[in-house]
Order: C-alpha cells, then structure tokens, then sequence
C-alpha cells in the first residue's frame, strides 16, 4: 500500500512537471509568434531606386590610332563605375551566385533551409550572422542596417521578401553586382575588374571572375594585392561551387584552375604558378 502511494505521488508529480513544461513552451512559442508579428506589421519598404550610388569619373583622350584611352580616374570615396547585367558574361554572373546564393533563382528573397541551418547554429553557438541571401545582402547594404541581433535579422527577413515582390532577380542581381565592396575604395564588379585586371568585365576569364567571387566574404584580406594565398583559397573555392553546381565542365574547370592569372598590379607570392 506504501510503495502504490509513493508511485501515485511520483506520476503525480511527473504529470506536474510535464504540465509545466508544456505550458512554458506555449508561453514561449507565443511570445516569439507575437516577437515576429510585430515585425511583419511595420513597413519594411526598400526601394532600388532611392539607394544613392556614388560612381567614379573618367578622363578619356585619344591615342595616335585614334583610340579612346581612359586617362585617370576619379573617384569619392566609393571606386564604383556602374554595369548593365546584360554587359556581363554569364560565367561572370554564374561565379557571385555559386559562391554567394546557390539558390538564388528559386528562392522568394530568403533561402529557407540555410535560415533554419543558421538559427540552429545560433542557438548552439551563439551570433547572429551567415545563411544571408543576396537579397538579403543587398538590403543590408541599402540600409546601412548592420546591427548584430535577431531583430536586425528579421528585419532584413522581411525586407528581403518585400524587395523580390517589387522588383525582377535580373535587377536585384544588377544592383547587387554594382554595390558589393571588393576591396579598399572598390565597389562593384566592374571597378574591381579594372583595379585587378585592367580590363572590362565583358573581357574577364572564367578563372578571373572566381577570383572577384571568392573576395566577397572577406574583401580586406581575400584581395590579391591584401594576400594572394587567401585569394587563390577563394578562387578555388569559387570554382568548386560553380563546378559542383554544373555552370562549368570538367576541362573549363581544370583550365581555370591552372590558369596563371595575371594582375595589374604587382602581387607577392607564387600562388598562381609564377
């Protein structure tokens, strides 16, 4: 009789303690249902066309052959010269996707899968930051909205979203293309293509452009003139992705890896096979 007391006072508080937990679940999924809500509800209106862009200036004269020649260039305190999508070759595009938005065509503004990686990652490990989409990047830097916390990522969660209902993928990735920073004063692709290579970006080799695309993440140390192993290491990895995701064969994969890149400007190091 004393052991079937002790068992029901134990199921009892058994039962008690899960009851408990129960509801402090519900008053937490509540409370972070009610958390993003009112985030949802507050104008998160982002427009391409307010999103100043500060450009650089050419002075162009001709040569003997009657050739125009860029002379100097000024710049503020952005180097950016700005690019149609359309004037860029699609292994150029096909790199920044790889190694920035796999799934960038498919998704709605916001990829998912690698948001939900990301916040499990948040919960174990702490921070905030990666799993951003270029949409997502593009409005961080619309913005200016930088802040390292959960409500900053729902902020820009919710931009993103906004963004890809107003506008077409060609555009965002144009806008894209032309703001992202690719070392020091260097905004944009095309910038960087002439600061790196002194050539246009129509005029960039597949090895070339994994090169620019493997910048992204860290521009300050993955630039070449910064530290060329850290370019080579992103370059390869931009290949890889483009390989993996099929945008480059087996021989332009092979050829743009033994490529002997060459830079505008002296680089430090033998990296690239010289």
């Amino acid at each position: 009789q004393v052991i079937g007391k002790s068992v029901g006072i134990i199921g009892t508080t058994v039962a008690a303690m899960l009851l408990v937990i129960i509801i402090a679940i519900c008053i937490i999924i509540t409370g972070l249902a009610l958390y993003v809500t009112q985030f949802a509800e507050t104008d998160f209106d982002v427009s391409l066309e307010d999103a100043e862009l500060n450009s650089s200036t050419f002075l162009y004269a001709y040569d003997a052959a009657g050739n125009e020649v860029a002379l100097k260039q000024l710049s503020t305190d952005e180097n950016r010269v700005l690019i149609k999508l359309s004037d860029l070759p699609q292994h150029v595009i096909n790199a920044f996707i790889s190694v920035e938005d796999a799934r960038f065509l498919e998704h709605d503004g916001v990829d998912w899968k690698r948001t939900v990686a990301v916040t499990v990652r948040m919960v174990a490990e702490g921070g905030t930051d990666g799993g951003s989409t270029i949409t997502q990047q593009l409005v961080r830097d619309i913005t200016g909205d930088k802040e390292v916390s959960i409500g900053r990522k729902l902020r820009e969660i919710f931009r993103a979203l906004e963004l890809e209902k107003k506008y077409s993928k060609n555009e965002i990735l144009e806008s894209y293309l032309n703001r992202i920073p690719l070392g020091g004063v260097t905004f944009g692709i095309a910038s960087a293509s002439m600061r790196y290579f002194d050539k246009t970006p129509d005029q960039l080799t597949i090895a070339e452009a994994a090169i620019l695309a493997g910048i992204v993440r860290s521009p300050s140390i993955r630039n070449p003139y910064a530290n060329l192993t850290k370019t080579r290491e992103g370059q390869v990895n931009a290949l890889n992705k483009m390989y993996e995701y099929g945008y480059i064969s087996t021989q332009e994969y092979n050829d743009a890896i033994n490529e002997k890149v060459r830079f505008r400007l002296p680089v430090k190091g033998d990296d690239f096979g010289y």
